[in-house]
Parts: structure tokens; C-alpha cells; sequence
């Protein structure tokens, strides 16, 4: 059963030759990573010990990977559309 399911698979790879997949968030990069594990790391201390300066600190956590993730995905975008125009001006599909 095992083998001809991996011919079967083969095959298919052979015939169709699958492309790499891009990754669906490319404007996602380690700044972004990191600000989001200290969002985290504020929102277990906030869970942990319910304090008005916990809360606080976790909010400004919050809002501050908000903004660095929401200006990274900005500027990936445009840089996309500023991409895509230059092709469309060179006539290039």
C-alpha cells in the first residue's frame, strides 16, 4: 500500500513539477517576531499578577506591536505596487 502510494506520488512530481511556495507573510521578519514574544511576555506577567501597572505595560506592548507590524506590512505593500507599476511601465507582465 505504502509503495504505491510513493509511486503514485512520484509520478505525480514528475508529470506536474510542483513550484516553491512563497511564504504568504513575506513583510514578517524577525523585528516583528521579537515584538510580538514581548507583547506576549506582557501579557502572561498581566495574567499572572492583575495590577493597573501590569495592565498598563501590557497595552503599551500591545500597541506598540500593533504599529510595528501594521508599518512593516505597509511599506511591503507599497513597496509590491511600486514593483508591479515599474513592470506595467516596461510593458512586462
Amino acid at each position: 500500500m505504502a509503495h504505491i502510494k510513493q509511486t503514485i506520488i512520484e509520478a505525480a512530481n514528475e508529470s506536474i513539477q510542483t513550484q516553491n511556495m512563497s511564504t504568504r507573510n513575506e513583510w514578517w521578519d524577525e523585528e516583528c517576531r521579537q515584538i510580538i514574544a514581548q507583547k506576549n511576555e506582557a501579557r502572561r506577567k498581566y495574567l499572572q499578577i492583575k495590577t493597573r501597572a501590569s495592565r498598563e505595560a501590557y497595552e503599551a506592548s500591545r500597541t506598540e506591536a500593533n504599529r510595528v507590524c501594521r508599518r512593516k506590512k505597509h511599506e511591503w505593500i507599497n513597496n509590491k505596487i511600486k514593483h508591479i507599476e515599474e513592470l506595467n511601465d516596461k510593458k512586462e507582465t
